[in-house]
């Protein structure tokens, strides 16, 4: 399945270099794949984050589906 990922530029430092060339497009993953799943692999478990998918928020248990827009936001804010 398909899915398209936009991660918010304030958490671009923490991904990896290597995953970097895909923080903001198109991944293919396995059926069942959950948000968590795409948090570790983004180097992204332990930030303070906001997750949307298709405008509504969510939470790292929820299965990401075949055309989802996945996106990740930063829960900091400055003050």
């Amino acid at each position: 399945m398909q899915i398209e990922l936009r991660i918010a530029s304030i958490l671009h430092n923490k991904v990896p270099s290597s995953e970097k060339n895909l923080a903001e497009d198109k991944w293919e993953l396995s059926e069942g794949t959950r948000v968590a799943d795409m948090l570790q692999k983004l180097s992204l478990t332990n930030s303070p984050t906001i997750l949307v998918i298709n405008n509504r928020q969510v939470n790292k248990e929820t299965i990401l589906r075949e055309g989802d827009v996945f996106r990740v936001f930063s829960a900091v804010s400055g003050g």
